[in-house]
């Protein structure tokens, strides 16, 4: 993260009705994605937690968030 907090991610609306699907995140800051928030519902909150741990470009875990 920088000097404010702020970690690198992309949000992705991809019926581009202004509401984000998916929130990828590269947590460690090497520029590979490790992490991505889902909005199954597009309620505008996580439903799940995905890891790509070995950063292999493919989830490796999917967490659902209470």
């Amino acid at each position: 993260d920088d000097e404010n907090g702020f970690i690198e991610g992309r949000l992705i609306d991809e019926n581009e009705n202004g509401v984000w699907e998916v929130m990828i995140l590269d947590t460690d800051e090497n520029g590979k994605r490790d992490q991505a928030y889902i909005d199954e519902n597009e309620d505008r909150k996580a439903d799940v937690l995905a890891h790509d741990y070995n950063q292999d470009g493919e989830w490796d875990k999917f967490e659902k968030i209470s």
